[in-house]
């Protein structure tokens, strides 16, 4: 029996390590994938988002099969509530894409990673607007600095391009809450999104691929082919390290770990893109952490009366 109890006390131990370890691949690895993108700054990015989408399926489906999660995904498509609840993730996880993409190939970073910041208090706003909650003085203080923050950014802020870190933090915050609804997994789910994108990102290839390939000598370069065909990888990789710190991992806690992700994006942007940022740059992103740190000390508190009560 104390053999039992020690080992079963060592594998409680090493999990939250392994959960920390696989999250923060996953968010570290999705940080630096603007370098990634970068090297295809020569390629349109509806082509490079397109091909990222075929990719992706392809490596999903080898997963799914793998896994054993084709039933399931079988069943979803053969649901409708279920899959417009896909169908819905997988126009924002797109736009997403888009977005992050178009930062990282015109070097605009720095707006990528602002987008990723601010992603926190959108799903608090999102929780208020579709779900009715109700916010705490500690939520409200953070939502008014994150206001305070974005209007400085549109107002003062002319080195930015707004559209971007907007469509980011939304985007995903609608992605965040969507998947939350969602009964599968994120790999079987990501599977289902990428497939339902397949038949647009096939049709603009076939339209626009005389156009995209013999405008540009590059993009024929194998060098450039391996690359896209790539980045279904770049792209299901860290997922994979991120379902399993799901695994491993409260909630609560992995959304410390999430980041890790706006950081390594600012710091990319400021010291490999050499993006410049202004004074009242400077500022919002103050006005923002302090919004962060708020809403964290708040789901810590929460977290230790939670287990005072159990």
């Amino acid at each position: 029996m104390k053999i039992r109890e020690s080992g079963e006390k060592n594998s409680s131990d090493i999990q939250p390590l392994i959960g920390g370890i696989n999250a923060s691949a996953a968010y570290f690895m999705w940080g630096i994938s603007s370098l990634y993108w970068r090297c295809l700054s020569h390629v349109p990015v509806t082509t490079v988002l397109c091909y990222r989408i075929l990719s992706s399926l392809l490596f999903l489906t080898i997963l799914v099969f793998l896994w054993r999660k084709s039933v399931e995904v079988v069943e979803v498509i053969f649901s409708p509530r279920k899959l417009l609840i896909y169908i819905l993730s997988a126009v924002a996880v797109a736009l997403n894409w888009f977005a992050f993409i178009w930062g990282s190939i015109s070097e605009h970073v720095v707006e990528t990673s602002l987008g990723y910041f601010l992603v926190p208090v959108v799903n608090i706003l999102l929780g208020v607007v579709l779900l009715r909650e109700r916010l705490s003085k500690i939520r409200l203080i953070a939502v008014g600095l994150v206001i305070m923050s974005v209007l400085n950014l549109i107002l003062n802020s002319g080195d930015l391009i707004p559209w971007i870190y907007l469509t980011i933090a939304i985007t995903f915050g609608f992605y965040g809450f969507l998947r939350k609804i969602a009964p599968l997994s994120a790999i079987s789910g990501l599977g289902i999104e990428t497939l339902i994108l397949t038949l647009p990102a096939v049709i603009f290839l076939i339209q626009n691929s005389n156009v995209v390939w013999l405008s540009n000598p590059q993009t024929k370069l194998w060098s450039t082919q391996a690359l896209l065909l790539g980045s279904g990888v770049v792209s299901v990789i860290p997922l994979v390290c991120f379902s399993k710190a799901t695994t491993f991992l409260k909630l609560s806690t992995l959304a410390f770990y999430q980041y890790i992700l706006p950081t390594t994006q600012l710091i990319l942007g400021v010291f490999v893109f050499t993006q410049k940022v202004s004074q009242p740059t400077i500022l919002s992103f103050l006005l923002i952490w302090v919004a962060l740190i708020f809403v964290s000390l708040e789901a810590v508190l929460n977290l230790r009366k939670s287990k005072r009560k159990a």
